[in-house]
């Protein structure tokens, strides 16, 4: 069975977010594709079992759990079915999964993923993180996914240091920072960490930014906005709300690809 891995938000190797990408043959056990995704120990491996032309199933896992929504290995295998022609060229890819129907289109090297707009609202910021970090966060906001904390500045991004064993208190899939960026071309900068779902830091999230882009909104007015995330590797996207959708737009490049030996 193939497998790849890919990297997300970026246009060179080793840098953006990397996902593992498995084309499956026929549909195979959650089982199995936990244990493909812990082997990989990268923070998502894409499962993608073909159904017709270019409609796909596809689901996500991080090295413990199974996930609902991720972007970046969304991004990685619409990449790769497109790159090995899984895909055909000029048409968008439909993929099925349990956020619901998400549609990826290529245009001129450029992914662009059709995301349904997560709404966020305002939350008082949990106790054990403000006696963590007292003084660090402006507001908080919170989401059916994540837990969105607003610092003062990029560089209070940038010198965050995460006490992980407080990040996995709340019942969130992750905490996402964010603050407003003052450099020319970003609109604004996030990190986010997922310790309770086996991810401490990911590198750049896609999923996280659909809140963000709902989260800048309510707080900008505006709609369209570019994202750098501060993490080792970095990386950027651009954003775009179109009523209840989030249009993620980025590129990525293939690393790797092998074979899985099974029984």
């Amino acid at each position: 069975m193939k497998i790849y891995q890919i990297d997300s938000f970026t246009t060179e190797k080793f840098k953006g977010n990397p996902a593992a990408v498995v084309i499956t043959p026929r549909s195979i056990t959650k089982k199995l594709m936990k244990a493909i995704a812990s082997e990989m120990n990268l923070s998502e491996t894409a499962f993608v079992e073909p159904v017709e032309g270019n409609i796909f199933n596809l689901r996500w896992f991080t090295p413990t759990h199974e996930v609902t929504l991720c972007g970046h290995a969304t991004l990685a295998a619409a990449h790769l079915l497109y790159e090995k022609e899984f895909a055909e060229a000029g048409l968008p890819i439909e993929f099925h999964t349990l956020s619901g129907t998400l549609y990826v289109k290529l245009s001129e090297g450029t992914l662009s993923m059709d995301f349904p707009r997560i709404p966020t609202e305002r939350y008082d910021i949990p106790e054990v993180l403000s006696e963590a970090y007292p003084g660090k966060f402006i507001e908080a906001y919170t989401s059916e996914l994540d837990l969105i904390l607003r610092m003062g500045s990029e560089l209070d991004i940038g010198n965050f240091s995460p006490k992980m064993h407080i990040l996995a208190e709340p019942d969130y899939r992750g905490i996402i920072i964010t603050a407003e960026c003052k450099t020319q071309g970003i609109d604004f900068v996030s990190r986010f960490f997922g310790p309770r779902v086996g991810v401490p830091e990911d590198p750049v999230t896609g999923s996280a930014n659909v809140l963000l882009a709902d989260y800048w909104h309510k707080q900008t007015g505006k709609s369209t906005f570019q994202s750098k995330q501060l993490s080792a590797r970095g990386g950027e996207m651009g954003l775009e709300i179109q009523g209840d959708r989030v249009i993620i737009t980025g590129q990525a490049v293939t690393v790797m690809e092998a074979e899985f030996f099974l029984d």
